[in-house]
Formats: structure tokens, sequence, C-alpha cells
């Protein structure tokens, strides 16, 4: 029974694994999306320190521990479902802040909170990372993350983002010298 299991959660995204584990919390315990979403991370993050290698980032770390015994039960019923695993499996299979992206999702942000789209954090790993964006498809790329951003923006808040400056598509000229 528990390969089944195994194998329904292992194809999928982690953002929808991350969702399953929600779902899994709110079933249990019926609290709103808030809580639920505090105690997924609280979960989430006691196992990644149980079960992964944290070496890199062990010198910024507090000692962690462990859960509350209220959650304990909860804890064990998720990681049955093997549903840690998977994502953090998944995780490494498509990097992204999947975390942040059903948080923005969930409506938990405050006032004043703004996550960074994540077109834009594309293109500045990009220009970090490889080289080849920086001669001339970079503008185009900010263009077109901009151009994105605002349609989300508008989208999203139902008015234009009031606080970005105008940009003007990228030209590009290119001038020769005649060298007699």
């Amino acid at each position: 029974m528990k390969l089944v299991k195994v194998s329904k959660y292992k194809e999928d995204p982690p953002k929808k694994i991350l969702y399953e584990m929600l779902e899994e919390i709110e079933n249990k315990l019926h609290y709103g999306r808030s809580r639920s979403w505090d105690i997924l991370v609280e979960l989430l993050a006691n196992w990644i320190v149980k079960h992964e290698d944290l070496t890199l980032g062990s010198m910024a770390c507090k000692p962690f521990d462990g859960l509350e015994l209220r959650y304990k039960d909860l804890y064990n019923h998720i990681n049955d479902l093997d549903l840690f695993k998977h994502y953090v499996t998944a995780l490494r299979e498509q990097p992204w802040d999947y975390i942040g992206e059903i948080y923005m999702d969930q409506e938990l942000v405050g006032p004043g909170q703004n996550m960074t789209p994540r077109a834009i954090v594309e293109l500045m790993v990009g220009m970090v990372f490889d080289a080849r964006k920086i001669d001339g498809e970079a503008e185009w790329f900010t263009y077109n993350s901009y151009l994105n951003y605002i349609t989300w923006y508008t989208l999203t808040h139902h008015t234009p983002p009031h606080h970005l400056k105008p940009m003007e598509p990228p030209i590009h000229t290119q001038l020769d010298t005649l060298v007699h």
C-alpha cells in the first residue's frame, strides 16, 4: 500500500505537494489558512533539519529543539505519507521558492509586503550566472519582465502600478567606424 502512495506523489510538482500537506493539516486540525500555514512551515522545517544535510547553512542556524508535542501525530501522519520526502525530491528537480509562491497564492501577505515576481528573479539569476544574457538579450528580457509585472500587478490589484517609472523598449544601434 505504501508503494502506491510513493508512486502517486513522486511525479507531482513541488507546489502541488505543498498544497497536499496543507490540506492534510487543515483536515486534521481545522484551523484557518494562516495558522495551518504556520504549522506547515514548522513541520517542514523540522523534517528538513532531521533528514537533510545542512552543513552549508549550519553556522547561521540556531539549535532546533523539535516540534511541540501537540503536532507530533500530525508530523508522523504527513511523514508516513512520504510528503516531506517527495517535496524535497521534487524541489531538487525543479528548484524555486514554492513556499513563497503559495504564501502569495493564499493571500497571507501583509500590508507593504511584496514578493519579487519570478520573471525578475530569473533575470537576476540569469545575469549573474549566465554571461550570454548580458549582450543585449538582457535588455529585452528586462523589458518583457517589466511588461509581465505590469500585467500581473494590474490584474491582481485592479489598478496599474504607480510605483514604477515608465520604461521604453530597448533600442540597439551599432556604429561602425571606417578606418583609412
